[in-house]
């Protein structure tokens, strides 16, 4: 999914384990250690999937399949446009670790909300709490 100079393409996954799903908290401090789905930066020469599959092997060391698309929400930075795709992994192999993250933390939908979450992952949790998701 090719950029252009005002875009930026990335992808984050969905990952479940029973009934909670996995967070991570950033490093950098340009993000205030705030929490997200991991995820990343998409490729030119990259789907979505392919990248959030690559993306997630290097942050977490986990090998994953992708779902269904879940939503995609478009954020404003600022000097370029987040185009933020996230999925569904329906399964992953290995144990996630934090190899880029400061932590990772599995938790329950209903516990998103206390954590600081970077914008662009807000309308993420909405949805979820709104189907009242239970994997």
């Amino acid at each position: 999914m090719p950029e252009n100079n005002n875009t930026l393409e990335v992808c984050a996954g969905l990952i479940w384990r029973g009934d909670q799903i996995l967070i991570g908290q950033r490093a950098e401090t340009k993000h205030q250690n705030r929490w997200e789905f991991p995820g990343g930066k998409i490729e030119a020469n990259e789907s979505p999937q392919e990248a959030l599959q690559r993306e997630l092997e290097e942050e977490l060391a986990i090998q994953c399949e992708i779902g269904d698309h879940f939503l995609t929400t478009i954020h404003p930075l600022e000097s370029k446009t987040l185009h933020l795709h996230t999925y569904q992994v329906l399964s992953f192999t290995g144990e996630a670790q934090a190899l880029i993250h400061k932590k990772i933390r599995w938790i329950r939908v209903q516990e998103l909300s206390q954590y600081d979450f970077l914008p662009a992952d807000l309308a993420i949790i909405e949805k979820l709490q709104a189907s009242n998701h239970v994997h």
